[in-house]
């Protein structure tokens, strides 16, 4: 019995052992071991709008829709403080309003990466506080605009390797500036193509292939850090800033022939009509400038760019499906924090503007946040307001890390936890925009950028033309010296032809001549002879003189060529870029928004304008922002809108925390809904 009993007991831990085998053998062989804390991927996309995926996210976004959507939450109440790129860049780092970070426009003045750099800003962010931590951090795509130029000319140089602190690995373009870049031939990133990427310190110049995209080649990267980091068992921290979908929309080879046909979103503010109490109550500057509905050539510039968005999202598409793919290859999916969202927003044929952001409305400010995780319930909607001053904090919470004292946000984490009930959320939330001091349309990045896109395009084509032409003249040249020199070589064959003798008559007739001549002749010959042979002599020489100057002749000839030709392609050049400018120019209606602060509450936009001029939207009610209450609200409302936002506009972390979170009366008694 007993060693019937000890087979059995060996039968039974041999199958046991075949089955722990066969389970090993058929798990798949690239995971590694989850990493003790959660890890974060981080996905900013540039200048999207909301609309843009909400449209028609099966098709415009299948893999966001599947992948994120659906397998998370999503908060269609989140805004920016700045619906600009760098100063909202600059927010999300550092988790703080812009009237705190200084960065407050894309220009050096007031803003970039000059701006963030000077006040010392990235000594003290997400990244450092993740590093600091235990985590590997990687930035790769878009840091801040101007990166990496200095602030003043007369300042260090900041070098264009430069990589700033708590970067564990760091791949991002220069971005230095249109003439700056172009001087140094370091591309320019938006285009996708030809740009210079500093790689951990070193710079790579990529060249115009498909394989060059600049957001296939960034996936690479970020698929790579995410293999490496989970190899290592060190949780990780990956910043994924593709340049898509800002201007010029540039697509990847494969997306190219989408979407034709397409249009536009048209809500009810799309190209706004006159009727009463509609545009006619929007501010005098707004009825000055965009005096004109959108016309016809207007509105397919309209299409015609939203087309472009629409393709250049598909990299983006690809590239969360491939991250998500990387993750769960790796073991680390579950185990990982998905955050996806924008800079800013877009305008897109709204309130009669063609294109652009910078404004308070809900296009530009109002974003899709999407987040999936450990723990986070699927296919859900949450409609509290957050914003991207909440991010910093709420990395750090999911770190187990404390934020900064200076940090103006909250975390959202308890949002996703469902640990927070919504009436001890924020009500309210700042938006701020400041009008560059030097030159407004430094802030323009869509003109900068559409005009380097046609000078790019049109010196390409006519730096073709150059070659062919150039190559075509230089032959000509060529050619016409070449037919100079064989006529003189064929006028001198003749000569020799005729005048030629056999050595033997020769010295027959020297003899015959000399017999024939008294000294005194002989010796006047043969002054003549040395006479002839001297001519001869400077007639050789000045045969090789002539080949030099026929060479150099066709040097000079040449040159003088091409420097014609680059004359005159560079002035058709300007007159083309010109002409294209200007049509675009008139394609894009814009206007300049003035420096503003500005309240979004649960059920109010409220903005005050410096020039003096206000607006206010009941969003509930007029969604789309067609009536300006400003001059019909009940005062007291207004008083206390005024009151609150004067308050924002100069708070400071704990104190940003508790006037958000103040309740106006009118909203007591809103529902909170989306």
């Amino acid at each position: 019995m007993k060693t019937s009993s000890l087979r059995t007991r060996f039968f039974a831990l041999m199958m046991i052992g075949v089955l722990v085998v066969n389970v090993l053998l058929s798990a798949p062989q690239k995971a590694f071991a989850q990493t003790s804390k959660p890890n974060i991927v981080f996905v900013l996309v540039d200048d999207m709008d909301a609309d843009t995926i909400n449209e028609d996210p099966e098709n415009y976004a299948p893999h966001i829709k599947r992948l994120l959507i659906d397998k998370g939450i999503t908060f269609p109440n989140f805004f920016v403080d700045v619906s600009l790129c760098c100063p909202s860049r600059t927010s999300i780092l550092r988790g703080q309003y812009a009237h705190n970070t200084g960065v407050l426009n894309n220009s050096r003045h007031e803003g970039g990466f000059q701006q963030a750099h000077k006040n010392k800003l990235e000594q003290e962010t997400i990244a450092t506080s993740l590093k600091a931590n235990g985590y590997r951090t990687a930035l790769i795509g878009k840091y801040l605009n101007g990166y990496p130029d200095t602030v003043r000319e007369d300042e260090d140089k900041i070098p264009d390797t430069y990589v700033p602190p708590g970067w564990t690995e760091w791949y991002s373009p220069m971005e230095k500036g249109k003439k700056k870049n172009k001087a140094k031939g370091y591309g320019n990133p938006y285009t996708q193509y030809g740009y210079t990427l500093n790689q951990n310190g070193r710079l790579v110049k990529y060249g115009n292939n498909s394989e060059d995209y600049g957001t296939d080649v960034y996936t690479s990267f970020a698929r790579n850090f995410i293999k490496n980091s989970a190899r290592d068992n060190k949780p990780f921290f990956l910043y994924f800033a593709p340049f898509n979908i800002h201007s010029p929309y540039t697509p990847a080879d494969r997306y190219k022939h989408l979407f034709n046909g397409v249009k536009a979103p048209r809500p009810d503010n799309f190209n706004e009509t006159d009727r009463e109490g509609g545009f006619n109550t929007k501010p005098k500057f707004m009825q000055k400038k965009l005096k004109n509905r959108l016309d016809r050539e207007q509105i397919d510039f309209v299409d015609k760019s939203y087309r472009k968005r629409l393709r250049s999202l598909q990299s983006v598409d690809d590239a969360v499906n491939k991250l998500i793919d990387t993750l769960k290859e790796s073991g680390q999916l579950d185990n990982t924090y998905i955050v996806f969202t924008s800079d800013n927003g877009y305008k897109q044929g709204i309130h009669r503007i063609s294109l652009g952001k910078e404004s308070a409305y809900e296009e530009d400010i109002r974003l899709n946040l999407f987040v999936r995780g450990p723990g986070v319930p699927v296919g859900k909607k949450l409609p509290q307001i957050v914003g991207n001053i909440d991010f910093f904090p709420t990395f750090a919470d999911i770190a187990g890390v404390q934020p900064p004292s200076f940090v103006d946000g909250r975390s959202f984490l308890p949002l996703l936890k469902g640990t927070t009930e919504p009436r001890k959320w924020r009500s309210a939330f700042l938006v701020e925009h400041t009008l560059s001091k030097k030159n407004a349309l430094e802030d323009k990045d869509d003109l900068d950028n559409d005009l380097l896109q046609l000078e790019e395009e049109e010196q390409s084509q006519l730096a073709d033309e150059d070659d062919l032409d150039n190559d075509q003249s230089q032959l000509e040249d060529e050619d016409d010296l070449d037919n100079d020199v064989v006529q003189l070589e064929e006028e001198e064959d003749l000569g020799n032809d005729q005048l030629q003798l056999t050595d033997e008559e020769r010295s027959q007739l020297a003899d015959e001549v000399q017999s024939q001549l008294t000294d005194e002749e002989q010796s006047q010959l043969a002054d003549e002879v040395r006479s002839q042979l001297a001519g001869e002599v400077r007639s050789q020489l000045a045969d090789e003189v002539r080949s030099q100057l026929a060479d150099e002749m066709r040097s000079e000839l040449i040159d003088e060529a091409r420097s014609e030709l680059i004359d005159e392609a560079r002035s058709q050049l300007t007159d083309e870029v010109r002409s294209q400018l200007q049509l675009r120019r008139k394609k894009k209606q814009q206007v300049k928004f003035p420096t503003y602060d500005a309240l979004r509450t649960r059920n109010y936009t409220y903005i005050e304008y410096r020039t003096g001029a206000k607006e206010l939207y009941n969003i509930k009610k007029d969604p789309y922002q067609l009536h300006n209450l400003a001059n019909t609200a009940n005062q007291a409302l207004l008083q206390r809108l005024t009151n609150r936002l004067n308050k924002l506009r100069t708070c400071q972390a704990d104190s940003c925390r508790e006037i958000e979170e103040e309740q106006i009366e009118e909203e007591q008694q809103e529902s909170f809904t989306l």
